[in-house]
């Protein structure tokens, strides 16, 4: 009988790596953050993120959603179609209308292809929604169509108003006591054609709502106007007809009219004691040197002051600053206005300037010195801070751009080396900082 050969001995042990490498999917939350922050704006970048791991999908997606625009004037609309899923409704925070229609209440059950009645049924959907932003509306509100906007943004609390006209005061109140848990309201292009001088106008609207409408929950209050001064007559109904109706302690007042500054002292004088923060930015100083009163004495809990932008040479007048004359009134306000401040609060003070070139730096070091004598008085004795940045060095898409970068890079040797030489007393002080789009650093 054969013999059967013998079963082969086993093979010694072969050791097998069982960790498996490094993938995408097994980056730090901290790295994959920071890779979505860089690439915000960037909504193709993004998509693919979208489509790299399913781990990366959620996160990516509150990025890519989270700032919509809608242009209602746009006849292929597709935003009914790409927010029809609440899942991804939800992401939505901050949401910009163009032209916003009338308020309508949609029945899902009707067919449309109207641009106008879609939008009205998407909008519903964001039920996440914190930050809203509104560019020319040409309708008035009615009873309806102010529930409907109380229903639908009920959520709100950022809100900012450009280019709308209302007919009065009261129409402007009405639309605004739909949203009645605003914390930030600015307005830029907003008016009406005349001031109001009958309260006749006022059994047009339920007295109800009006009276309902606080000003206490509102902490940011902004004006802008690209074109000219924001209207005087509107900033006087605004102050006498609602902000002083109501208390509204530690206010941030923000002024951006850029060429214009005939409405600020009103509004500086009326909610002075009110202000805790102020940031002025404007682009020719004349007008600021040329009023009488700026109103900011009246500031006396004021902690906070930022001066933004410079004003170009606009004429060859003399303006006696400090005790000294300047015939140029480049940058020749910023000092005014800090010997106006009576607030022994203030604990932080910033500028912004407009640098373009060599020539602009020269300029503006020629009023350092006496910046430096005015935040040496002892109403800046709190000082803790003084920060200087340079305006249009900010961030784009997340990203600085390659021309703000080079000429930071270019000026900041030049602007360091200025501010340190022309303000001793702050420098002493250890206070003195920089500031860009992206970064911040002290000066010591």
């Amino acid at each position: 009988m054969p013999i059967l050969p013998s079963r082969p001995s086993p093979s010694p042990a072969v050791l097998v790596r069982t960790t498996k490498p490094a993938t995408i999917h097994d980056l730090p939350g901290e790295i994959f953050k920071y890779i979505i922050r860089l690439l915000r704006g960037d909504d193709c970048s993004l998509k693919a993120c979208c489509l790299t791991s399913h781990s990366w999908l959620v996160p990516t997606q509150g990025t890519l959603h989270e700032d919509v625009h809608i242009n209602c004037s746009n006849r292929n609309c597709v935003y009914p179609v790409r927010y029809s899923s609440p899942e991804i409704a939800q992401y939505v925070h901050s949401l910009t209308v163009l032209e916003l229609p009338p308020p309508i209440r949609y029945s899902p059950e009707e067919e449309t292809h109207d641009t106008h009645v879609l939008v009205w049924d998407i909008l519903p959907r964001f039920t996440q929604l914190r930050r809203l932003t509104i560019h020319s509306m040409e309708w008035f509100c009615t009873q309806e169509r102010r529930d409907i906007l109380s229903t639908t943004f009920s959520r709100v609390s950022s809100f900012r108003l450009c280019d709308i006209k209302f007919k009065h005061v009261y129409d402007f109140l009405f639309f605004m006591s739909a949203f009645p848990n605003i914390s930030s309201l600015h307005l830029d292009g907003v008016s009406w054609p005349y001031p109001l001088h009958s309260l006749t106008l006022l059994r047009d609207y339920p007295r109800q709502q009006l009276d309902a409408l606080s000003a206490q929950t509102l902490r940011t209050l902004s004006f802008g106007c690209r074109y000219g001064d924001f209207p005087t007559h509107v900033v006087e109904d605004i102050v006498q007809h609602w902000l002083c109706l109501s208390p509204h302690p530690a206010l941030c007042v923000k002024w951006q009219a850029r060429t214009c500054v005939d409405s600020l002292p009103y509004l500086l004088r009326a909610l002075g004691p009110s202000i805790s923060s102020l940031d002025i930015g404007i682009i020719k100083g004349k007008p600021m040197l040329c009023i009488p009163d700026s109103g900011i004495q009246h500031c006396t809990e004021l902690r906070s002051l930022v001066l933004r932008g410079s004003c170009a040479p606009v004429s060859d007048e003399s303006f006696p600053i400090g005790g000294r004359t300047y015939s140029d009134g480049t940058y020749s306000w910023l000092p005014l206005l800090l010997s106006d401040v009576h607030s022994c609060k203030i604990s932080r003070v910033g500028f912004a300037c407009a640098l373009r070139d060599s020539s602009d730096i020269r300029r503006f070091s020629g009023i350092l010195d006496v910046i430096d004598e005015c935040l040496s008085r002892p109403t800046f004795r709190q000082l803790t801070e003084v920060s200087f940045s340079v305006d249009g060095l900010v961030a784009t898409a997340g990203r600085p751009s390659k021309r703000a970068a080079w000429l930071f890079e270019e000026t900041q040797a030049q602007l360091v080396d200025m501010i340190w030489d022309n303000v001793p007393q702050m420098a002493g002080r250890n206070i003195l900082h920089m500031h860009n789009g992206w970064e911040h650093y002290q000066l010591w």
